[in-house]
């Protein structure tokens, strides 16, 4: 049974012998063949260098002499010398890089044939330049043999590289087969490693069983000299020197044993060593793909959450993969489709011609762009889109984003529509403060030289006329100071919703303006036609009828027999129609459009504010309604006003509706 043991751990170990034996030459064989392998494919690629070299040499020969053909400038010449220089070596690399390939042997001679003959065309042309037969030069350029000549290298080179290309293809695929043998080689000699490590532990494990076996036989010798013990009083001499050897033969088993124990102590280490690494990696390699699926998790939920769009797009512009669709197309079915079948024409191709720009350039792009969905409403991103390369630096895809920017843009157009208007209120206000000091200061100047004059007047008639002026600049400055409470209430007093008697505002309006100087001199008739109740700010209304009415006192017409005002109103349950049609002196067509300006006189003869329509019109604005105005000089004027009726509030203090 031990014979048959051993023989087998020999056997054993001399065919793990020659099986690592073969596995490292069949490793040396498949590295041999990567780099042979490997060397053919650089090769290949130096074929398609100096191809691309000789091009480009070719068309700095054509660039050089054509510039100096049409300016006669010799500095286009450098590029043209030393690319003649040049071309010749890199010929001559290209055949010698070829040397294996009689085809392309022949192409590469054909190539240098047809390459001499452009440059003897091109030197022709160049010393024509120089000589300055500029006749003979274009005669030259009639005939296309430079044409001819180049569109012959273009050819022969695309049949070369077209060749090397194919080459490539096959050196390649053999590239990775070879690396895919040593790949499988190095997987055979990690088994074989594994192997030995089985062997040594069955080796280990046979020791131990020896060691029992010779204990079990020791003990069964003692007894048998136990058993002996008279006869091996007679060979006493000879059982000494037996105990003797026995003793020997003892301390060597103890050394043996003390050396097995202390290999299958350091074996144990080692065993545990390399268990608490394998536990340690494995604890590692745990914890990395928990933590790989919780950051998935994290950028899925992120992704969802947030208004970016995540995709790939190919070469024919169709995405290849899409998350996120809510953030830029909506729910509709993205995957498969090109932005030509998602998008309007004109954005779909401005969509487009960022994606071919990338596959053309390899560079990434950055750009704002608005995209109108099927809903008709219009949305901003801003996409990022870059290039997916392979291993030969070639853009095989497009990754992209597309964050969803439409309302900050909404909020950015917001926050300058409120500074637009800030600006205009500051302007505003800033006139405002001026024309209030100047207007308010202008009455009482007048007022306190009229007095000076009345204490040198001893004359009664003529005191009597200074105190006539100077109650008229008190009315003036009475008006103005009125004009400004009303636009005071008018911007910062709530609306109140009530019924409007529209009789009784202008009787009263009518009434409180009699004191004007020609209030006696028109004829005020008003038509009222009210269908239901109409219900709106009476402070409003009010301001409005006496300002038109004020305005038709001030500026009558001296040149007509009777002047009137006539004021019709139309109420019905969802608004009033309001007319008010003057023959007064009119206002010019040039300024019509400014009428409704903040201190804005439309003609010399005015001692009014300028307030009064710029009043109207915010009054107008803040009932929500709309006025027109038709005139012309000399023969009046034509206002008209439409307001909601706001029968439907109820409260006695309403918010006006937005």
């Amino acid at each position: 049974m031990n014979f048959t043991v051993n023989k087998l751990l020999v056997g054993g170990s001399i065919l793990l012998s020659c099986k690592m034996l073969l596995i490292a030459y069949l490793a040396y064989r498949s590295f041999i063949s990567l780099k042979e392998k490997n060397q053919w494919v650089q090769h290949t690629y130096a074929v398609l260098a100096d191809v691309d070299k000789i091009s480009s040499l070719i068309s700095n020969i054509q660039n050089g002499q054509r510039g100096f053909a049409i300016t006669g400038d010799s500095l286009y010449l450098e590029p043209y010398i030393q690319s003649i220089d040049s071309v010749d070596h890199y010929i001559t690399d290209l055949r010698l890089l070829t040397a294996d390939n009689p085809l392309q042997q022949k192409r590469v001679n054909r190539l240098e044939k047809a390459v001499n003959q452009a440059i003897d065309v091109q030197t022709n042309q160049v010393l024509l330049k120089a000589r300055g037969q500029i006749a003979a030069l274009m005669s030259y350029y009639s005939t296309n043999k430079g044409k001819e000549s180049i569109d012959q290298i273009t050819a022969l080179m695309h049949e070369i590289k077209q060749e090397e290309r194919k080459l490539l293809t096959v050196r390649t695929a053999a590239l990775d087969a070879s690396f895919t043998l040593t790949e499988q080689v190095l997987y055979g000699i990690v088994g074989i490693f594994a192997f030995i490590i089985l062997l040594l532990y069955l080796l280990l494990s046979r020791q131990f069983t020896l060691k029992d076996t010779y204990e079990k036989e020791l003990s069964v010798l003692n007894d048998d000299l136990y058993q002996s013990n008279q006869e091996l009083l007679l060979f006493n001499e000879e059982l000494n020197s037996n105990r003797e050897e026995l003793h020997a033969t003892v301390e060597q088993l103890e050394l043996i044993k003390s050396e097995l124990e202390k290999i299958v102590d350091a074996r144990t280490a080692s065993l545990q060593e390399i268990n608490a690494q394998l536990l340690q990696e494995i604890t590692l390699h745990k914890t990395t793909e928990l933590a790989l699926l919780k950051s998935q998790e994290r950028f899925r939920v992120a992704l969802e959450h947030s208004q970016v769009m995540v995709f790939n797009s190919d070469k024919e512009g169709k995405y290849t993969w899409v998350h996120n669709t809510q953030a830029g197309f909506g729910n509709q079915h993205v995957l498969g489709k090109t932005d030509a079948e998602l998008l309007p024409q004109t954005e779909a191709g401005h969509i487009r011609q960022l994606k071919c720009t990338v596959f053309e350039t390899g560079k990434g792009i950055k750009e704002e762009v608005t995209i109108t969905t099927h809903a008709n409403r219009k949305h901003y991103f801003l996409i990022n889109l870059q290039p997916l390369m392979n291993r030969a630096g070639e853009v095989q895809e497009i990754t992209g984003t597309a964050f969803n920017i439409t309302d900050r843009k909404l909020i950015e157009k917001n926050l300058q529509n409120t500074l637009l208007e800030l600006q205009k209120r500051n302007f505003e206000l800033d006139n405002y403060v001026y024309k209030v000091s100047h207007d308010l200061r202008s009455p009482l100047t007048s007022v306190m030289g009229l007095l000076q004059l009345m204490r040198s007047e001893e004359n009664p008639e003529t005191k009597y006329m200074y105190v006539s002026m100077i109650e008229n600049r008190i009315n003036k400055l009475d008006d103005f100071i009125k004009s400004i409470l009303n636009h005071s209430k008018s911007i910062n007093l709530d609306s109140k919703v009530s019924a409007i008697a529209f009789n009784q505002i202008i009787a009263d309006c009518v009434e409180e303006l009699k004191y004007l100087p020609n209030s006696g001199k028109i004829n005020i008739s008003v038509d009222i036609t009210e269908e239901v109740p109409f219900f709106s700010d009476e402070l409003r209304v009010t301001i409005l009828f006496k300002n038109f009415i004020s305005n038709a006192i001030k500026y009558l017409n001296p040149g007509v027999a009777q002047s009137y005002l006539t004021i019709v109103v139309c109420s019905t349950a969802t608004q009033a129609f309001i007319r008010l049609e003057d023959n007064g002196i009119g206002i010019s067509q040039e300024y019509i459009g400014k009428i409704y300006n903040m201190f804005f006189r439309a003609t010399q003869s005015s001692d009014g504010s300028g307030l009064g329509l710029y009043i109207v019109k915010q009054n107008i604005e803040k009932l929500k309604g709309q006025i027109e105005v038709e005139s012309e000089v000399n023969k009046g004027t034509i206002f008209k006003i439409n307001l909601p009726n706001l029968q439907n509030m109820v409260s006695s203090k309403y918010p006006l509706p937005v």
